[in-house]
């Protein structure tokens, strides 16, 4: 999973395996979380989680630093985490 298609198809490539596969998925949006899961498990079980999303952003003071942006970080970097460990426990 990962929201990035052009990463996802260089990865299939370079990767080159019949039994890849990959979605494109926001990990801070629960709901396409839940989706994919529900589609994926439809096909095969899920036998292990790694959870390796996160960005970064600019270094600015906290008093500079831009709200939007610091949400954007929280929303992938720690609501992503417990986004994807809630819907997979839950299944």
């Amino acid at each position: 999973m990962d929201i990035d298609e052009n990463e996802l198809l260089k990865a299939s490539k370079e990767l080159n395996n019949s039994n890849l596969s990959f979605n494109i998925v926001d990990v801070s949006n629960c709901n396409q979380i839940k989706d994919t899961v529900d589609e994926l498990i439809k096909k095969s079980n899920i036998d292990i989680l790694i959870n390796n999303v996160g960005i970064t952003a600019s270094t600015s003071s906290l008093w500079d630093y831009d709200v939007d942006e610091w949400n954007k970080i929280v929303n992938i970097n720690l609501m992503g985490t417990f986004n994807c460990c809630n819907v997979l426990y839950q299944i």
